[in-house]
């Protein structure tokens, strides 16, 4: 059995989006949460060859570590023809809002080498206790 690969250079992701899981039915443009109360939010980046970097950051602060990355391919078409594409994400493992991100934007960048990244952004709407 062989198997072929036609590479012709990097791709591009065609579709970034932030969520929060716990709450499907909030604005896509704001994630609302409580100050210290974990959070279910997922970066999740589809497309891009060779799969992206996700990078989290609130306002300056870098946050990628409390993210845990996880990424899988599917097949799709026929024999032959085959595409490849990717999805990798980062979802929140230890990521617990401050009081002083109320207002703040949280960011998700994904990066293929050679391309120019792409971005999406979430307003933060945090709660005291």
């Amino acid at each position: 059995m062989c198997v072929r690969v036609c590479m012709c250079g990097p791709v591009a992701v065609q579709s970034l989006l932030i969520y929060d899981v716990g709450n499907a039915s909030a604005d896509s443009d704001t994630i609302r949460s409580v100050e210290n109360h974990l959070c279910h939010i997922r970066c999740v980046a589809v497309g891009g060859y060779p799969p992206p970097t996700l990078r989290l950051a609130v306002d300056r602060r870098d946050v990628t570590a409390e993210f845990a990355l996880r990424s899988r391919s599917t097949l799709s078409g026929r024999y032959g023809m085959r595409l490849m594409t990717y999805r990798t994400e980062r979802v929140a493992v230890s990521f617990r809002p401050r009081a002083d991100d109320h207002g703040a934007r949280l960011k998700c960048t994904a990066v293929v080498q050679g391309l120019k990244p792409v971005v999406e952004y979430v307003a933060l709407d945090i709660d005291c206790k």
